[in-house]
């Protein structure tokens, strides 16, 4: 079952859509490369691909060598964006935009005495708020989409700005 799947999933255009994420593919020299990788990768039996739920298995065995065992071994992990540290340098002005702004705290969904706090504290290294922050500027964006019908163009145009600035 796995391999029929795996075959649908590249020849359904998931796999070309990961590579270029991951920086792959953009000449089709370079695609047609990587779809050979796959190709060669789906000859390994699906058993020696994956067992149970655990994946990359010949990646793992390949590095065996190379990589401590924890690392081979530990759970998935997600990439960390550096969120918090962004606030504190050259995106500080989103905090003043989607989270202490007029139109954001009158929303009265959250103390606005509380909301200042966490941003100052987070601002000043008291405390470490950035998971926080990002929940509440990205409730603020659905709100401004979802809620008040603002089209996506000015937080991209706004996005835009901020990418210029840094």
């Amino acid at each position: 079952m796995l391999k029929p799947l795996s075959a649908a999933k590249w020849n359904f255009g998931a796999a070309a859509h990961l590579l270029n994420r991951a920086g792959f593919g953009g000449t089709p020299a370079e695609i047609e490369k990587m779809k050979q990788m796959v190709e060669q990768a789906m000859l390994i039996p699906g058993g020696q691909r994956m067992r149970r739920w655990q994946t990359k298995l010949v990646l793992r065995e390949a590095l065996r060598p190379l990589v401590p065992e924890a690392v081979l071994t530990r759970p998935k992990m997600g990439f960390p964006v550096p969120f918090g540290s962004w606030m504190r340098g050259a995106y500080r002005s989103t905090l003043d935009e989607y989270v202490l702004s007029p139109r954001a705290l009158d929303r009265k969904l959250f103390s606005p005495e509380t909301v200042r706090r966490i941003v100052n504290e987070h601002l000043t290294g008291a405390r470490s708020h950035g998971d926080r922050l990002w929940l509440l500027v990205n409730l603020e964006l659905w709100l401004r989409m979802a809620i008040d019908g603002e089209e996506p163009q000015p937080l991209e145009r706004w996005m835009d700005r901020m990418a210029v600035s840094v």
